[in-house]
């Protein structure tokens, strides 16, 4: 959840998303469905894309950005 609110939040449509993790269109319906989640390394690059936390990212933290 907090993937999708940080990528829209960035302007990031459903289609750059799958383009920067090099997936196919379908890859974040499939994540917004249930039919698969992202792995760690796509949650990684996707943090470091954002500029959050890893724990951010996956719903074990508040705060959004990461610490300098």
């Amino acid at each position: 959840e907090n993937i999708l609110k940080i990528a829209k939040e960035n302007n990031y449509t459903n289609k750059q998303l799958c383009e920067l993790l090099g997936k196919n269109p379908s890859y974040i319906s499939d994540w917004k469905s249930g039919k698969s989640k992202p792995k760690a390394d796509e949650i990684i690059l996707l943090a470091q894309t954002f500029n959050v936390s890893v724990d951010y990212l996956l719903g074990k933290e508040l705060g959004k950005r990461r610490k300098s």
